[in-house]
């Protein structure tokens, strides 16, 4: 990873996208929580105080090394007021309290009734040395943040103490609700269970009170900025005396350069938080010793160098670059996402949808738009640049200290466009299957129809994750869902992005996908096909629900693709006409019903009850469905209305062409990719015409309308 950054770093610094003045490792974003701002007059005291919200504090600036020096931010760990008073804080009282009981609540609180345990605002030994050069410089935009750290305490100072209790006792009755719960946690806290005492958890964040005296006040992107220069400055400044003793040869470029001396940054990755870029604890862990050398020295860098390679992280990580150089991945569970990285070696800021096309969850419209955006892209600069590298990086959370690379990959953007183009062409091989549903997408919109799209990795990942089980007899869409590891990263990007030359894949391995496929998804289709005969237009599927399906189909589609069977041939084959006759049964079974049962549906339909034992054994399963169909062949022949005349006709189609075209031949136990074929023909809309497998212009455009 560290080399790839390395040349990343390299090329944006090139491109000018990488200035020297762009970030230190020192320096964070304090990140989307709830804040409380002060500002200190001369003597260090509070004399305001406002209560931001998450989306301000997003972009606010904090410097820092751990959880403990860290600045002008504080976190406020220990409450302000004795253990005698959170005892005795009726927590009952205070969640019933209206807005003026609670003020009055606090008021009355015992001000003077100190925690002597509570001193985490001060500004700590490692700071005051790092921000030296601060106090040493004439920019104006630093003179605020000079301002503040001389007035800032340096150890517990009691009178500073003091000053901000009473401070807050007057200004308790003028609190709104939001300010006094959060006051009411900086005063008395509440307990925590796992280590045994009231806690705060309080951010506060300091500035100073005379800010029309200043260029701009500390809490800005100016005050940053200069910063982070002035600090870089004066690393250089230091970093020139020491360069001709104390240069060493760099690992990364061979070249001689001051060697970093302290830990590598952790910056704070989207989507997984903080992590470090090299960490090597050989004081844990004596076997992470390489070569007799520990830490840092094992891989010898340089300060600057490892600098740049942070800057270079943190340009692929921006906001802006969502979708193009990162993305979200579904990890093992909701609650620890991965973090996809991809971006072109030589072009990072190019506006490829990189990100998104290697790690959407596709199964919608959109996807394929992405897709051919970054095959348009990676075609103009097929000519310039053939074998320019595409890199992919994948990080997981291993626990809440450790992060780690789950998949890695290099690749020629030639070979990428090959495999992409590959994949939607695969993701094509299905029969025509349309959904009518009726619900509202997450744009509000009302979707009356859905179908199969072009799947991403993200989709078929989240889909392969669970088993899902059949509820038979209850509503549509709701699933028994089992937690399953039926197919690895490694798996699902040999699959997506062949390694093999042409696109080759092994075919056992496509077996063995098609196999797990149809395990975890079997019963999930059969339930959407099924739903959708006997619900029509009124089944109640969700959006998510649609987008498991569509995935689900379009994997068994992609690999019957690469297992070279196509949907000119297979279409034509005798499982998928029996799967074909099963929905005809369905069909055929619900009309009765409508007619002669007063709509009275009984608790499952004649080709599903069958289905089950045509995946084992469909030799059987015809015999099975003469029997049982044979009573509703007789009223259909007398039907008054065409509508079981029609189905009636095509049975009738269906059963030549497995009897004549098929040669009536049915496998006696079928395999992966026949059992696939009789649940397309099972899923295939009615009636059949082989015309509308293909898409139309009309019809793309209609799916993008509905989808959008």
């Amino acid at each position: 990873m560290l080399n790839e950054l390395y040349q990343l770093s390299c090329t944006l610094e090139k491109l000018g996208l990488l200035s020297d003045d762009n970030t230190h490792r020192d320096m964070y974003k304090l990140g989307k929580f709830p804040c409380l701002y002060f500002r200190l007059d001369s003597d260090g005291f509070p004399v305001s105080m406002r209560l931001l919200n998450k989306n301000e504090t997003g972009e606010l600036w904090l410097h820092g090394k751990g959880n403990h020096n860290r600045f002008p931010a504080i976190r406020i760990q220990i409450p302000l007021l004795a253990e005698t008073v959170s005892a005795a804080f009726d927590e009952k009282k205070w969640d019933a309290a209206d807005l003026e009981e609670r003020r009055q609540i606090l008021y009355g609180l015992d001000y003077d009734d100190k925690n002597p345990k509570s001193n985490e605002i001060q500004i700590k030994p490692w700071t005051k040395e790092k921000l030296k050069p601060v106090m040493e410089s004439d920019d104006p935009n630093l003179e605020a943040l000079q301002k503040l750290i001389m007035r800032f305490p340096n150890e517990k100072n009691e009178l500073f103490y003091e000053a901000l209790r009473n401070f807050l006792k007057s200004k308790a009755l003028e609190l709104d609700k939001s300010e006094s719960d959060f006051v009411k946690k900086m005063l008395v806290g509440g307990v925590n269970s796992k280590k045994q005492k009231y806690t705060a958890e309080c951010l506060c964040y300091f500035d100073i009170k005379e800010l029309s005296q200043v260029d701009c006040p500390v809490a800005s992107l100016e005050t940053e900025e200069a910063l982070v220069r002035c600090l870089l400055e004066a690393e250089r400044d230091i970093g020139e005396k020491e360069k001709d003793e104390n240069c060493i040869i760099s690992a990364l470029s061979g070249t001689p350069v001051v060697p970093i001396e302290e830990k590598y940054p952790n910056p704070k990755f989207q989507v997984i938080g903080p992590a470090y870029l090299y960490s090597n604890n050989t004081k844990a862990n004596p076997c992470l010793l390489h070569y007799g050398m520990e830490g840092i020295q094992a891989f010898s860098a340089g300060k600057q160098q490892v600098q740049k390679i942070n800057d270079a992280l943190l340009f692929l990580m921006l906001n802006s670059r969502k979708g193009y150089t990162w993305t979200s991945f579904p990890g093992k569970n909701e609650k620890t996402p991965m973090l996809l990285l991809a971006w072109l070696e030589d072009d990072p800021q190019n506006e490829a949808e990189l990100a998104a096309a290697v790690g959407d969850d596709g199964a919608t419209f959109k996807y394929l738009k992405i897709c051919k955006n970054v095959l348009d892209i990676l075609k103009e600069r097929k000519v310039s640049a053939p074998s320019s590298l595409v890199h992919l990086q994948l990080f997981e959370t291993l626990d809440k200290g450790r992060k780690q690379i789950a998949y890695s990959r290099s690749m020629s953007q030639s070979q990428l466009s090959e495999d992409m183009n590959t994949w939607l062409e695969a993701a094509e091989n299905l029969p025509a299957f349309v959904f009518k549903v009726k619900f509202r997408n997450k744009d509000g919109k009302e979707i009356h129809s859905y179908r199969p799209y072009y799947p991403g990795p993200a989709g078929i990942s989240r889909l392969m994750q669970f088993h899902y089980k059949s509820r038979q007899g209850s509503i549509p869409g709701e699933l028994i869902v089992r937690k399953s590891s039926s197919m690895t990263l490694q798996e699902i990007y040999y699959l997506f992005l062949p390694e093999a030359s042409e696109g080759t894949v092994d075919k056992g391995f496509l077996f063995s996908v098609l196999e797990r496929a149809l395990y975890v998804s079997q019963d999930l289709l059969i339930d959407a096909a099924y739903f959708q005969t006997v619900y029509g237009e009124e089944q109640p599927f969700s959006e998510e629900y649609m987008k498991l399906v569509c995935t689900a189909a379009a994997l068994l589609g992609i690999l019957l693709y690469k297992l070279e069977i196509r949907k000119e041939k297979y279409m034509m084959d005798t499982m998928f006409m029996l799967g074909r006759l099963l929905k005809l049964a369905d069909k055929l079974h619900k009309e009765y019903c409508i007619s002669e049962r007063n709509n009275s549906l009984p608790g499952q339909l004649m080709g599903n009850a069958v289905l089950q034992i045509a995946m084992q054994t469909p030799t059987e399963a015809m015999v099975r469905l003469e029997e049982k169909i044979a009573m509703y062949i007789n009223w259909a022949e007398t039907d008054k209305k065409d509508r079981g005349r029609w189905i009636l006709r095509e049975i009738e189609k269906t059963v030549s062409a497995i009897m004549e075209d098929g040669g009536g031949i049915l496998p006696k136990q079928p395999t992966s990719q026949e059992k696939t074929l009789l649940l397309f023909g099972y899923m295939a809309s009615l009636p059949f015409k082989e015309k509308n497998t293909v898409k139309s212009e009309a019809d793309q455009k209609k799916e993008e309308h509905d989808n959008e």
